[in-house]
């Protein structure tokens, strides 16, 4: 086996790993979206939010998925804007910030 096939290889074994622990990580943003969307979120809880979504907006255009990888970061600059102002969002944002995050949940389908 030639090196480019060892690195082939080796790409596409991160890739499969990637692709395993993608559903923990959108795991996480479900229960962070759950908790936005009944009241019950606080700061933290936007917080892991915002470190999924950055997570799979880094990782997921570097494993051949970048729609995935845009639409987290649509996600996570929407989330973002929260952090910054220190606010939850508001029920007009949490409408928004559902509808980017199904197109993260579509994409990573």
């Amino acid at each position: 086996m030639s090196g480019d096939d060892d690195l082939g290889a080796m790409l596409e074994a991160l890739k499969g790993d990637y692709r395993c622990r993608l559903p923990d990580t959108l795991g996480q943003i479900e229960t962070a979206w759950a908790a936005i969307e009944d009241g019950s979120a606080d700061a933290a809880c936007v917080k892991s939010l915002e470190r999924a979504l950055h997570s799979i907006a880094g990782a997921a255009g570097t494993f051949g998925l970048p729609a995935l990888s845009e639409a987290a970061a649509a996600a996570e600059t929407f989330v973002e804007s929260c952090l910054e102002q220190a606010t939850l969002p508001a029920p007009a944002e949490v409408a928004r910030l559902g509808t980017l995050l199904e197109a993260v949940k579509k994409e990573a389908a």
